[in-house]
């Protein structure tokens, strides 16, 4: 009894679509790196900010993923011609072009007009997925540091945020960064900057040294650069393998295949009317329509329209549907004991007022079609001998709206006795006339 009450309650459609939603990583570490300084970037938009001279509210900031060198600026406005040329003189006129730049999906980042500024200087971007800013990590690591020294700098006076963007700016590209063990300064230009505390203090270097032992030191800085790189390479790749370790001991890693019945988290997109407490967290059923890797699905909604952009498991989980695994057992069961020759062939379907007075309602119905040109299954009164798709998998190219629509009938409660569909499609393999 307790066990068919702990099945059931997995198994039911309104406590899947209440239920709480994990806070466990759902995929393992994948740690991002570029090979050689200012090859690769990470861009995001901060704000809105406390309004500042000049209407100025929000801020751009541009990190590197291999010196963690930061580029910032702000900004009145965050149109697509705002976001390029802040491209075009805070990375491409000083350091060059970069190979690629990793964006959310903000619309000033994904328009027409940017766009054909990545193509004409051959820029690949890389968009993350929708809610889930570990996906641009670098730039949320650096917008953190921000302003974390901004509010430290401004004491109540906000509006000056301003005013102390270049300070704290400077004091980021300064500091040794625990990742690399070096400062984004020394691993640009392949030697320490002079700051402030050098000139109040005196120091050996600026005391005693000379034009010309500056020069000759400059020159073997530049000599080690590389082998400097090299080994910043190996400190990066070192501290990511000690994250990763830590980060997948805590992963509950949830995967699925193309065909599974999904949820994705209520808040994304919704509209919550009232109390949010009171309303469910999961909203769906979406159909997965082929993963993007890493973690990121394509959605089909029940009616086979793609939802756009790639969505993260982490916003995700399985959902279970029984009545197809009862069609299903049936048509095999049905299929086995049928018997061969004219005598086994299916009765012609009755139409018009005859099918609507011979053909039984609910679960004991009539033929229903669960996919629409390619997989049927058919239950009650006329079960059927369709092949499924090679693999035993739905078709994600065909629509699966009836498969909901047309089984629940006026019983709504029928939904709440549910089984995973990649579930079914296995126990039903191996039968008779099933491939």
């Amino acid at each position: 009894m307790r066990h068919d009450s702990t099945e059931y309650v997995k198994k039911c459609d309104r406590c899947q679509r209440y239920k709480p939603i994990p806070n466990l990583p759902a995929e393992v570490y994948h740690p991002q790196n570029s090979p050689w300084p200012f090859m690769q970037w990470a861009i995001d938009l901060v704000g809105p900010l406390p309004p500042a001279p000049a209407k100025k509210e929000m801020m751009i900031v541009a990190t590197d993923y291999f010196t963690k060198w930061i580029e910032a600026e702000a900004l009145s406005s965050t149109k697509e011609a705002d976001v390029e040329r802040f491209i075009w003189r805070n990375i491409i006129c000083r350091f060059g072009c970069p190979q690629s730049l990793v964006t959310d999906n903000g619309s000033q980042f994904i328009g027409k007009h940017i766009t054909a500024f990545f193509a004409k200087y051959k820029i690949k971007q890389h968009l993350s997925t929708p809610r889930y800013p570990q996906g641009n990590g670098q730039v949320e690591a650096s917008n953190k540091v921000i302003l974390d020294c901004l509010k430290k700098r401004l004491e109540g006076a906000e509006g000056k945020w301003v005013d102390e963007l270049p300070g704290v700016l400077w004091a980021y590209r300064t500091t040794k960064r625990r990742s690399t063990g070096e400062t984004p300064f020394s691993l640009a230009y392949g030697t320490e900057a002079i700051i402030p505390p050098h000139i109040t203090v005196p120091s050996i270097n600026l005391e005693v040294g000379s034009v010309d032992q500056n020069s000759k030191q400059m020159r073997l800085n530049l000599d080690l650069l590389e082998g400097e790189r090299e080994k910043t390479i190996i400190r990066v790749a070192s501290y990511q393998q000690q994250l990763k370790s830590y980060y997948d001991k805590r992963a509950k890693v949830r995967q699925f295949q193309p065909g599974d019945l999904v949820l994705r988290k209520a808040f994304i997109t919704a509209p919550r009317q009232g109390s949010k407490k009171m309303n469910p967290n999961w909203e769906g059923p979406y159909v997965i329509s082929r993963s993007g890797g890493r973690g990121s699905y394509t959605l089909d909604t029940m009616d086979g329209k793609q939802i756009p952009r790639q969505w993260n498991v982490h916003h995700l989980r399985n959902f279970s549907f029984q009545n197809v695994l009862s069609a299903y057992k049936t048509q095999a069961v049905a299929h086995k004991q049928r018997p061969k020759g004219d005598a086994g062939r299916r009765p012609k379907r009755p139409s018009g007022d005859a099918a609507r007075k011979k053909r039984p309602k609910g679960d004991a119905g009539c033929a229903r079609n669960f996919l629409k040109g390619g997989l049927h299954a058919f239950c009650g009164k006329y079960p059927g001998s369709y092949p499924f798709p090679k693999g035993g998998r739905i078709d994600t190219q065909l629509p699966i709206s009836s498969v909901l629509r047309e089984t629940q009938g006026d019983d709504q409660s029928v939904l709440r006795e549910t089984q995973p569909v990649k579930s079914v499609l296995r126990e039903t393999q191996g039968a008779p006339g099933i491939s």
